[in-house]
């Protein structure tokens, strides 16, 4: 028999389940993402969930699903996006003046809070799509924003 609990987070609601893969209310495998290290509870937290390199990462309307969070406070936000199963890539983005726009100085680096999905170093530019990837429904994705 399956142990189901219900957690109402913020607007979502989670279906953790202790056996299987992960998936929403309705069925449909789901993504599950913890993001830590949110600085502020300023503006929101924009998500972008890419099924290939097309657009990855800086063009969210190539993204097979977007999420705009409002955020309460510093910390971490936990959210779910429902996908069809496959491996995704996932971008983050703390958009702290609620612009919709990933600020950045003069050369091009973020000054708003950035992270994707399997925390891949970012030192001279974004990563790579494929360094990216995480599979739907194999449980929680974490992660961290980086200023």
């Amino acid at each position: 028999m399956k142990d189901t609990i219900y957690i109402a987070c913020g607007f979502l609601l989670l279906l953790v389940s202790h056996a299987g893969p992960a998936a929403s209310a309705n069925g449909t495998p789901s993504l599950e993402i913890d993001i830590i290290d949110v600085r502020n509870g300023n503006g929101n937290l924009n998500v972008a969930v890419f099924a290939s390199p097309e657009g990855f990462p800086d063009k969210p309307g190539k993204a097979i699903n977007r999420l705009r969070q409002p955020i309460a406070g510093a910390g971490t936000v936990q959210v779910e996006v429902a996908l069809p199963a496959g491996k995704y890539a996932v971008a983050v983005f703390h958009d702290e003046d609620g612009d919709g726009k990933l600020r950045k100085n003069f050369l091009g680096v973020p000054t708003e809070g950035t992270g994707f999905s399997n925390n891949p170093a970012t030192r001279f530019g974004p990563p790579k799509f494929k360094d990216c990837l995480v599979p739907v429904g194999g449980g929680k994705v974490t992660i961290k924003l980086n200023y």
